[in-house]
């Protein structure tokens, strides 16, 4: 995540020389790279190592149309030692900024393989003129945020129950 911006005018500067300059980090508009929050259910069945991962809905997702709604659909990626294993993908949600999908999808992972297994939730606009747009993501696992972190502890410490959280959509910043 983004933890400070610097604005240059580009017409203060003389490109024929050499320019250093120190100056002090601005705090970021958070507005800027707020993308919405989504509700994911995680159950893991340690003994037949199964991984149910529910997607609940998404709320106040950023607009990516010209109408100033989204179309959007959530892709779900088990990754292990950072390589694809599986896809999964929501129906679409169409003109919907607080989308519900209530959908479960179910992965297989022995429990040996968890530390190094990483879900990534993607949430992306369905575009039928141009390529569909990430309007943010997550991932879940030991190499994780903190709060993606603290809900895959809490998903292994309460094994074959269902833990619900929110989390904030994070944008990449190229």
């Amino acid at each position: 995540d983004p933890i400070g911006e610097v604005n240059i005018p580009l017409c203060e500067i003389d490109f024929n020389q050499p320019f250093n300059q120190w100056k002090d980090l601005n705090p970021i508009a958070k507005e800027k790279y707020r993308r919405g929050e989504i509700l994911v259910t995680l159950c893991y069945n340690a003994v037949a190592g199964i991984l149910n991962i529910t997607i609940v809905k998404c709320r106040d997702l950023k607009p990516m149309d010209i109408s100033g709604t989204s179309d959007p659909y959530v892709k779900v990626y088990q990754m292990y030692q950072s390589k694809r294993v599986i896809k999964h993908k929501t129906t679409t949600q169409f003109q919907s900024l607080n989308p519900v999908y209530n959908e479960t999808f179910t992965m297989t992972i022995p429990t040996t393989k968890l530390d190094d297994t990483q879900i990534v939730i993607t949430v992306m606009d369905k575009d039928t003129l141009k390529w569909n747009e990430k309007i943010g993501s997550i991932t879940l696992g030991k190499r994780a945020g903190q709060r993606e972190m603290q809900h895959w502890r809490e998903m292994l410490a309460k094994r074959r129950q269902p833990v619900t959280m929110w989390h904030q959509l994070k944008v990449d910043i190229d």
